[in-house]
């Protein structure tokens, strides 16, 4: 049993993540693994080191989570076993569920959704609350629901840093009125056979993460003056979201609110579209239960600024955000993005995000589009863990006319 001795987590200059597990080998002799890893979320201010002291206060799953380079002593070298999910496991634990036990209660959770989803918006460098569209309009910006025509679903995938992280998400939206649209999202990020050792023996175990999204927006435009009378639209949204994260015999809940607004203008040249999406208000709890200490984590309230303007009949558009986290300067991002369709059945795109801390990360994508079906992909490098390759799937369907008439 390794219970009172400290799992050192430091962070470089580089923004890489070291773990120091103490272990011991055959022998009884004292000695300890390191792995360094890359993280997306940035570090806190250079040269602060953290400790996790590992024993009665802190939850049973740190105390498992130290067991998760499994490391023997042979021919005086040193072998890490289940590589791959061990190091996806840490990886996991430094982005998420570790720092919830680091300093017990208040730190940052939902870090799995922090750089958002869909193919079409991460190639665009998640510049993405004034062009979100389709169902993963609810987790961007709720608003742009009130532009949904039709029936739409879509779906994501991706293996992020090829390291076996499993990214999904499952979604519906749908015109319910002329000027109001309703969106049904499910967000989910998992770990599976994370390997460890113990008093009781080799096993494995998993980590899941799950954000489930309820959102409608209204175009309010045609309560103030007719539409043929303006050339302003103005939309309004609002979501509810459930928070869901297991890990061995914890489980952490909690629920939030977003809400958000759209301005567009026509102008002869294009379209010009202003948003801001409030995310997370509040910041939303997560609590605890199954652990031993039953920390308080909250999702930190973060607001996207952005704006979009699309030109050539919106062949092209250009986009850009400010993610502003309330109290959390070390979140803090600016975002760009450009998307290119030189043909209706084909597009570009590629994007930027630039991290308080100085460092920038780009990513690119495309998409392929054909009678209502359209599949969207990002690339998204990454030097220390690997690349990531995100898949998107969509989807539209028309729905009847209300009258019973053809559509």
């Amino acid at each position: 049993m390794l219970s009172g001795e400290p799992c050192e987590r430091e962070y470089e200059d580089s923004g890489a993540f070291t773990v120091t597990l103490p272990i011991k080998d055959n022998g009884g002799a004292r000695s300890s693994a390191r792995k360094t890893l890359g993280i997306l979320n940035p570090p806190p201010p250079r040269g602060r080191a953290l400790c996790v002291p590992v024993g009665a206060g802190v939850p049973c799953w740190v105390r498992m989570a130290r067991r998760v380079l499994r490391v023997q002593s042979i021919d005086g070298r040193q072998r890490v076993h289940g590589a791959r999910a061990a190091v996806a496991g840490v990886l996991s634990l430094a982005m998420g569920f570790v720092s919830a036990a680091t300093l017990a209660d208040g730190v940052d959770a939902g870090s799995f959704v922090r750089d958002g989803i869909g193919a079409r918006a991460l190639g665009m460098g998640s510049a993405a609350v004034a062009v979100a569209d389709g169902p993963t309009a609810a987790f961007w910006n709720p608003a742009s629901l009130s532009s949904v025509e039709g029936l739409v679903a879509s779906s994501m995938y991706a293996n992020k840093f090829g390291l076996d992280i499993g990214y999904q998400s499952l979604g519906l939206a749908a015109a319910v009125t002329e000027n109001l649209g309703a969106g049904l999202l499910m967000i989910r990020s998992s770990i599976d056979d994370i390997p460890f050792t113990g008093d009781e023996g080799d096993g494995v175990f998993s980590e899941t993460q799950t954000l489930y999204v309820l959102a409608v927006g209204y175009e309010v435009s045609g309560l103030l003056l007719p539409q043929e009378q303006t050339r302003t639209s103005v939309a309004l949204g609002t979501g509810l979201k459930a928070y869901t994260h297991s890990l061995l015999e914890g489980r952490g809940r909690g629920v939030g609110l977003d809400v958000g607004v759209n301005v567009g203008f026509s102008v002869g040249w294009g379209r010009l579209k202003m948003s801001l999406a409030a995310v997370d208000i509040g910041e939303t709890t997560i609590r605890w239960e199954g652990t031993d200490h039953n920390p308080t984590n909250y999702v930190p309230w973060t607001h996207r600024i952005g704006a979009a303007l699309g030109l050539l009949g919106d062949s092209l558009w250009l986009s850009g955000q400010t993610d502003v986290a309330v109290g959390r300067p070390h979140l803090n991002r600016m975002r760009i993005g450009v998307e290119c369709w030189p043909i209706a059945q084909v597009c570009g795109r590629a994007g930027a995000t630039f991290a308080s801390d100085g460092t920038t990360r780009f990513t690119a994508g495309g998409s392929i589009s054909w009678q209502g079906l359209r599949l969207d992909y990002a690339f998204l490098p990454n030097a220390v863990l690997g690349d990531t390759h995100v898949f998107s799937l969509g989807m539209g369907f028309e729905l009847p006319a209300r009258d019973g008439g053809n559509t």
